[in-house]
């Protein structure tokens, strides 16, 4: 009973004009457009978008929240990255797994 989740609450904040972030393959890579004209992402864009912040460890915006929040970058690697090894992250067990990855503990994962 004395278990917690913790849980957070965000917000990413993108202004694009002239530009296309994230073109609808089903209309000829046309903006995605809501019906009352604004633009929308898809959750992937959404997730890489985020994915990117976190793995920018230098970036203004990655110092910036590990300071306020007191992170170290332990813990906050990301599994979909370029450089993560997939026959590493097949060798950690399910707790190592969520320790290392951030993605993995917000988003989840599929090691298939």
């Amino acid at each position: 009973m004395g278990d917690f989740i913790k849980r957070g609450t965000g917000l990413l904040l993108i202004d694009v004009k002239d530009s296309n972030p994230n073109g609808d393959p089903d209309r000829e890579s046309d903006p995605r457009t809501r019906q009352d004209g604004r633009g929308e992402i898809s959750p992937v864009s959404f997730k890489r978008k985020l994915r990117d912040l976190v793995l920018a460890k230098d970036s203004p915006v990655w110092q910036d929240i590990a300071k306020e929040l007191g992170l170290s970058e332990t813990g906050y690697d990301v599994l979909e990255s370029k450089d993560t090894k997939r026959a590493d992250v097949r060798k950690l067990t399910g707790n190592e797994l969520l320790e290392k990855y951030w993605d993995v503990r917000v988003f989840g994962n599929d090691l298939s």
